[in-house]
C-alpha cells in the first residue's frame, strides 16, 4: 500500500478547492411521513469524519458521488438518491440534488443524482469520467463498498484530478489487512447471498480460514470438485432453496461455538420474508453470543444486524461485502490501483 494517498496524510492545498467526494450511498429507504427516506445509514455515516476533514481544511464546496440499486444506465424514480441529500442537508445544514440535465453550481453541498442512471458510470467511460471531473479540482474515493468495480467514478476519475483514498476507505484497508495476517484462530467464515461471483472467492476462503459454512443459494453452485474440500462446509437447503435447513443450522452453531475470529458476509436464506428467514437469524444470533472476535460485511448483513439490533456485538463492520471479500484476496482493489498507481486504466 503507498500510504501517502491516503487522505490523513495528503500533502495539499485544500483552501478553496472543489472536491468532487465518491461515497457509499447504496442504502435502503422507506416510506415514513409523506416521503421516502433512508432507514439504515451506516454507510453514509461513515463517510461523515471525511467530510469532517475536508470542511476543516476549507475546501470550497463538495459535490458527492453516489448510486443506488442497478438501475441499467436509466433514470428510475424509486432508485433516486434524494432521500440520501436529504440525510446529508439534516447533516450539513443543505445539500442539493443536482439532475443530470443540470449544471452544477455554486452551492456549497451538492449531490449528483445516481450515477448509475448514466450508462458510462458501469462502462467505465472515459468521456463520462471527464463529465464528472469538469467541475473539481481534486477526488477523493471514500466509497469502499464498490471500489472492486471499474467504474467510471472509480477507476476513471483518478485519471483525471489529483487523488486520495478517503479516511473511512483508510479504516477498512488498515483493518482487513490486519484480519488477515493477525486473526486468531480458528477463523471461521460465513458466507451468504445468491451472487454467484461470491463462489470465486471459496477457493482462497478454503485456503485461509480453517472452516467456511456456506448458505443462502450458493451451495447449489459450488462445483463439485470444490464442494469435497473438507474446509467447505456446504449448507442443505430447506424446501425451495429459500433457507437452509435445520441440520445445516445446527451444525452451523456447533462449527461457530469454537471460533476465535468469525467472518460474515451475506444471509443465509431470503431474510426478507418470515417464512425463510430461521436460518439467517439463528446464525446471526449464534455469532452475537460467540466469544469471537467478531467481523461482518455487506449491505444485507447490516441490515440484519440492525434488525436484530446485535450490532454491538460485532467488532468492526465493513460497509462492502463483495469489495470486503476481495480485498482479504487480493489485499488491493481496482479502486486503489486507479490512486496508487494509475495503471489502472480499463474502459
Amino acid at each position: 500500500m503507498a500510504e501517502t494517498h491516503f487522505l490523513s496524510e495528503a500533502d495539499f492545498n485544500w483552501q478553496g478547492k472543489t472536491v468532487a467526494l465518491r461515497f457509499d450511498g447504496d442504502v435502503p429507504v422507506s416510506y415514513r411521513h409523506g416521503n421516502w427516506q433512508v432507514s439504515e445509514d451506516y454507510r453514509l455515516r461513515m463517510v461523515l469524519p471525511t467530510i469532517h476533514f475536508l470542511q476543516r481544511k476549507k475546501v470550497a464546496r463538495i459535490i458527492f458521488l453516489a448510486h443506488r440499486g442497478r438501475p441499467g444506465g436509466k433514470r428510475v424514480a424509486s432508485l433516486s438518491l434524494q432521500p440520501v441529500a436529504a440525510w446529508l442537508a439534516s447533516k450539513l445544514g443543505s445539500c442539493r440534488l443536482v439532475p443530470w440535465r443540470k449544471n452544477f453550481n455554486l452551492q456549497p453541498y451538492q449531490l449528483r443524482e445516481n450515477l448509475r442512471f448514466m450508462p458510462g458510470e458501469t462502462a467505465n467511460s472515459f468521456r463520462f469520467a471527464r463529465q464528472l471531473a469538469i467541475a473539481a479540482d481534486v477526488f477523493v474515493n471514500d466509497a469502499f463498498a464498490v471500489s472492486h468495480r471499474r467504474q467510471a467514478s472509480i477507476t476513471g476519475l483518478p485519471r483525471l484530478l489529483p487523488s486520495f483514498l478517503g479516511l473511512r476507505f483508510e479504516t477498512e484497508m488498515r483493518t482487513l489487512s490486519w484480519l488477515y495476517k493477525e486473526a486468531k484462530r480458528p477463523l471461521i467464515f460465513v458466507l451468504g447471498g445468491s451472487k454467484p461471483g461470491k463462489v470465486d472467492y471459496l477457493r482462497f476462503l478454503a485456503k485461509w480460514a480453517d472452516k467456511v459454512l456456506v448458505g443462502g443459494r450458493l451451495p447449489e453452485m459450488v462445483p463439485s470438485a470444490l464442494a469435497a474440500n473438507p474446509r467447505l462446509l456446504l449448507a442443505s437447503l430447506a424446501a425451495g432453496g429459500r433457507d437452509i435447513d435445520s441440520s445445516s443450522i445446527a451444525e452451523f452453531k456447533k462449527q461457530l461455538a469454537a471460533a476465535a475470529t468469525v467472518f460474515w458476509a451475506g444471509p443465509l436464506g431470503v431474510y426478507e420474508k418470515a417464512a425463510s428467514r430461521r436460518g439467517t437469524w439463528a446464525v446471526a444470533k449464534k455469532i452475537a453470543q460467540t466469544g469471537a472476535f467478531k467481523v461482518a460485511g455487506g449491505g444485507d448483513t447490516q441490515r440484519i444486524l440492525s434488525q436484530l439490533r446485535i450490532w454491538p456485538a460485532f467488532d468492526f463492520v465493513s460497509v462492502g461485502g463483495g469489495a470486503m471479500l476481495q480485498f482479504l484476496r487480493d489485499q488491493t482493489l481496482p479502486g486503489i490501483k486507479a490512486i496508487v498507481d494509475k495503471r489502472d486504466l480499463t474502459g
